[in-house]
């Protein structure tokens, strides 16, 4: 039941269709993904279609600094778009993060005030998917 609840949670959040969404998904590809979706249109957003592959990837992100912005290249998300380069621009906060690590930590917090339970800071710099997500709820949700 959290499995589904958690799913269901953060494809709500992040505007990301939750039948791409499993145990081995990545959060931090969710939040690129869902920062990168919130800048398209409607029509831009029906003309790609999202790699659940893509959301397990292991390897590492390419990003570079271009002027004032920075890009990651986020085309292994796409199953049509291939060798074709599409890129995510973010601004460089204030504080040194990225759009998308701000957006990890305000699914964290709403992730722990949906389900009731206080995750460590430590623990949820660990967690890399849902999976693990679904493991902190079950053990923090034992020790209320």
């Amino acid at each position: 039941m959290i499995r589904k609840n958690l799913i269901e949670f953060v494809s709500s959040k992040l505007s990301i269709d939750k039948k791409y969404i499993n145990d081995d998904t990545k959060i931090d590809l969710l939040c690129i993904l869902s920062d990168y979706m919130n800048s398209l249109d409607d029509e831009q957003k029906n003309d790609l279609i999202i790699s659940k592959e893509g959301l397990k990837s292991e390897s590492s992100l390419f990003i570079q600094q271009e002027n004032e912005k920075v890009f990651i290249e986020i085309n292994f998300l796409f199953k049509n778009k291939g060798n074709e380069s599409v890129k995510l621009y973010e601004e460089i906060g204030r504080d040194g993060f990225l759009n998308h690590h701000i957006e990890r930590v305000i699914l964290a917090l709403d992730i722990e005030q949906e389900f009731e339970v206080q995750i460590n800071d430590e623990d949820w710099e660990k967690m890399t998917n849902i999976g693990d997500i679904i493991k902190a709820i079950i053990i923090n949700s034992s020790m209320n």
